[in-house]
């Protein structure tokens, strides 16, 4: 199976736990780069609704080739093929946001597209909430103060 064809899917729900589908070889990745995943994955909660799916992808880094050579960033073909590609993606009806992370360490493939998506959600969120509303949320989380 390539590497573009691997895929996890994660399907949240009004709870955010979710069902993990996966089209990949049952060994493909271990039990510790699931576990990541899934908690990479409830990282974007604030920034979900129980219809938003989140995916999971591994690409074949060498699809980056001519683009990172386009962009004036070179790379070596053999140290390329030695990478992780990670895509993850939110996807909510028709929209869909997404992001790529690259790096010799899948952790850090997945690391950085998670956080590169968190950015953008984020920079969504801050154009779309009024700093008024801003207000109103920061005052209610100051007077639901509790120790969990």
């Amino acid at each position: 199976m390539s590497k573009a064809a691997k895929k996890l899917a994660l399907q949240s729900s009004p709870e955010f736990d979710s069902q993990l589908e996966m089209n990949t070889e049952p060994d493909e990745f271990g039990p510790e780069v699931k576990a990541f995943i899934y908690q990479t994955i409830t990282e974007f909660q604030p920034f979900s609704t129980p219809e938003t799916l989140v995916s999971v992808v591994s690409k074949n880094p060498m699809g980056l080739l001519k683009k990172l050579a386009s962009e004036g960033t070179p790379i070596e073909a053999g140290a390329l093929k030695k990478m992780h590609r990670i895509e993850i993606s939110l996807k909510e009806g028709e929209t869909v946001i997404k992001s790529e992370g690259l790096s010799t360490s899948i952790f850090d493939a997945i690391s950085s597209a998670k956080n590169q998506l968190i950015v953008m959600l984020t920079d969504i969120q801050d154009q779309v909430i009024s700093a008024q509303d801003r207000q109103a949320q920061i005052s209610s989380a100051r007077q639901n103060q509790g120790v969990h």
